[in-house]
């Protein structure tokens, strides 16, 4: 019972962790996309420089993904 209760708490953790890193992200993307109109030449150029690395890591992680999930299904087919 103890063990049960100890998994369930972490597991309220993570979760609320997990909601919390979400609307951190949300936030950081919106503030990126508001220094992309920013007066300062070098400010501009370092938001944009770190959408594109974000977009880029994100569409790896994507095909990663994608192919795992493929993977996945091959092995539940043999």
């Amino acid at each position: 019972k103890l063990k049960e209760k100890l998994s369930e708490y972490r597991k309220d953790i993570l979760d609320k962790t997990s909601n919390q890193l979400i609307k951190s992200n949300l936030k950081a993307t919106e503030t990126l996309t508001q220094l992309l109109d920013s007066k300062s030449e070098l400010t501009r150029y370092n938001s944009a420089s770190k959408v594109l690395q974000l977009s880029k890591d994100y569409i790896a992680l994507s095909d990663i993904s994608a192919r795992l999930d493929r993977l996945e299904n091959d092995f539940k087919k043999q």
